[in-house]
């Protein structure tokens, strides 16, 4: 697939406004893919991460460096120590090329964690190297992703760090109790919804 060398509205190809508006509502899709993913990793919900990647979607992260389905498994077991994780997903470039594309995907996690002494919080930049293709029923699916880091750090943090809470106001969690499934309908009507 060829990237364009500069925005698709300056390059000499004369496009449709139909064209247009397919790839702009492809590339939204695929934003939305993309923050289902972030979601999904946040509520550590993996049913919900298995339909972000197609069936033989691969993940290549250094170790698990193969199918998302093993990825999505191995997250589950290093998540045991997590007390909550947030992505960021910011910069997203993507270049359509039909029912294929690809993306790059700037994004900042941080993650609070148990030690052997206490809590410690994390945080990581990095980039998601994608390529997306459509399945059977048309919708987008992450087909192969790379994750790079970028840059990291760390430091210990004391319990009231590690578990906020701020009066009344509604707390987060990374399971299926936070308040995102009791406030908002697509939520609680279940993953089906999105």
């Amino acid at each position: 697939m060829n990237r364009p060398t500069a925005p698709d509205h300056v390059d000499d190809v004369p496009r449709t406004r139909e064209a247009l508006m397919d790839e702009v509502i492809a590339k939204q899709e695929i934003r939305d893919l993309v923050l289902l993913y972030g979601m999904a990793c946040d509520r550590d919900d993996a049913e919900l991460l298995r339909q972000v990647y197609l069936p033989d979607g691969r993940d290549n992260r250094g170790e698990p460096n193969g199918l998302a389905s093993e990825y999505i498994e191995a997250m589950s077991r290093l998540r045991a120590g997590s007390i909550m994780v947030a992505h960021q997903l910011t910069n997203h470039l993507i270049w359509v090329d039909g029912d294929v594309a690809e993306g790059e995907v700037r994004n900042v996690s941080h993650t609070v964690h148990t030690t052997d002494t206490g809590y410690a919080y994390r945080i990581m930049g990095g980039r998601y190297l994608d390529e997306y293709r459509r399945d059977g029923s048309g919708r987008w699916r992450i087909a192969d992703r790379a994750a790079v880091v970028d840059w990291a750090d760390g430091w210990p943090i004391d319990e009231a760090g590690a578990r906020p809470r701020y009066g009344t106001t509604l707390s987060g969690a990374d399971d299926e109790t936070d308040p995102v499934y009791r406030v908002l309908s697509r939520a609680r009507r279940g993953r089906a919804a999105w």
